[in-house]
């Protein structure tokens, strides 16, 4: 038996060099062997099932973090410290990217009445794209708004999860 999960949209294409070549096998052996493929989201699945040409489509199994992880996880104390400052605390948990949305939200965040701050979590897909990001923040006047957190395990997530008041993500 062979078990499949991914978060990852980007084809073989998006690719270059030797990690286009461990894509290009990835997803060869996906379609030969996998007896079970898993994905997050139904939108993905059903994008990976076009993509790939697959007979079955495949399972949806969402994210979202273990309820008995709340109790045994501490709150992050740089999180705790920031929530403080607003009434609302959203979450942006994912890869950073040009074109990851970011930029709009923070646009339409310049003009919102609410105090809100924003927490993003994420590894940079494109280099420099942090780097970036607060920089358009603090061109709009709201670096103040933003706490970026380094990535984390996915079971220490959940303490962060919980603590925001709403998520968002880039799904497409």
């Amino acid at each position: 038996k062979w078990y499949y999960h991914n978060h990852d949209l980007a084809l073989y294409n998006e690719y270059s060099g030797v990690y286009k070549i461990f894509k290009i096998s990835e997803i060869y052996l996906v379609k030969k062997y996998a007896n079970l493929i898993v994905f997050p989201h139904k939108d993905r699945a059903r994008f990976f099932k076009n993509e790939l040409k697959l007979k079955d489509f495949p399972k949806i199994v969402h994210n979202s973090p273990r309820k008995k992880w709340l109790t045994k996880i501490p709150i992050n104390p740089q999180l705790n410290s920031f929530k403080k400052s607003f009434d609302y605390v959203i979450l942006y948990q994912g890869t950073l990217f040009d074109n990851c949305g970011l930029d709009v939200f923070f646009k339409i965040m310049k003009y919102c009445k609410l105090k809100i701050g924003i927490c993003i979590i994420g590894k940079e897909y494109h280099k420099g794209i942090r780097k970036r990001l607060k920089s358009q923040l603090n061109d709009l006047s709201m670096l103040e708004k933003s706490l970026f957190l380094d990535v984390m395990p996915y079971d220490q997530l959940s303490s962060i999860t919980a603590f925001c008041h709403l998520g968002i993500a880039r799904l497409s």
